[in-house]
């Protein structure tokens, strides 16, 4: 657990109003241009490997190829997170004139221990909480394991993954998270605020069309818990290892017919589970990880 106030080291830049207001705008742009970069990329990729003549007649399959679980698809929509990752780095140390290490703790520097707890416990749990779910429901899993193309999918996928998990996180934990603490006190309505302010960009995820208000309640959980760890623990070092060990799990080892980012993982969930279910062994997990993480500590939160 890193020592000093995570919400203070905002302090140690500059802090107006209008610097966060031209912060946000700008990192959304780079997320922006980003996109349309590599879409444009990935459509001439896709264009000049299917040998299309007419790509207007055929542009409405580039979205489903996208949407099909190909390591090129996959490695496409990460690099849309890159340039993002780097302007939060860049617009923090230039327009709120501080060390962009003042994003993860008081020590400037990822605390790789602690980051690599989050990851192992939270990989943990993930598998133990799977063992009721496939047993309520085990007709809905088919193994899809093709070792070739999994291999390829680990090696870019742990490139990768990271890069997707820690822009989100410096973005909202680490940029907003320390932003809104300059008007909100209260800690609970600032994991709850910034819990909202996560889910909303996951709104138009597919996953959503399995029960809108649930679903969009599993994104706002997990965002509340990440802020909630991120104050608790005084560092972005255990949210950083949390969102990567979720986000790889799905990608390598079960990942969901309808998922955001699908792939050819080990097992793959034709029918995923109803969101009530997995919201419950969030809540489950999440309980057992703030116990075996903190346990009796006394609260910093």
């Amino acid at each position: 657990m890193s020592s000093g106030n995570f919400l203070d080291l905002v302090m140690q830049g500059k802090n107006q109003w209008w610097r966060y207001l031209i912060g946000i705008l700008s990192i959304l742009a780079c997320w922006l241009v980003s996109n349309v970069i590599v879409v444009a990329v990935a459509f001439m990729y896709w264009m000049a490997t299917t040998k299309l003549s007419s790509a207007v007649d055929e542009a409405g399959k580039f979205q489903d190829w996208l949407e099909k679980p190909d390591t090129m698809g996959y490695i496409f929509i990460n690099l849309t997170f890159i340039l993002p990752l780097f302007s939060i780095f860049i617009f923090t140390s230039l327009l709120h004139q501080r060390p962009a290490g003042t994003l993860i703790s008081t020590q400037g520097t990822p605390n790789w221990k602690r980051i690599f707890t989050g990851f192992w416990a939270w990989g943990l749990l993930a598998a133990l909480i799977q063992i009721p779910l496939f047993l309520m429901n085990p007709q809905a899993y088919t193994i899809t394991f093709e070792p070739l193309n999994w291999f390829i999918l680990v090696a870019v996928a742990l490139i990768l993954t990271p890069l997707q998990t820690s822009a989100e996180e410096f973005f909202f934990r680490g940029y907003l998270l320390q932003g809104m603490g300059l008007l909100v006190k209260n800690r609970l309505v600032l994991s709850v605020l910034n819990g909202i302010l996560f889910a909303i960009p996951h709104l138009s995820n597919p996953e959503m069309a399995r029960d809108p208000a649930l679903v969009a309640l599993n994104y706002l959980s997990m965002g509340i818990f990440l802020a909630y760890i991120t104050l608790r623990d005084q560092s972005l070092d255990l949210a950083l290892g949390v969102h990567a060990a979720n986000n790889l799990y799905f990608f390598l080892l079960v990942n969901t017919t309808d998922s955001v980012m699908p792939t050819k993982s080990i097992i793959t969930i034709i029918k995923p589970e109803h969101p009530a279910i997995s919201l419950l062994a969030f809540v489950v997990m999440a309980g057992i990880f703030n116990f075996w993480l903190f346990g009796k500590k006394q609260s910093e939160f």
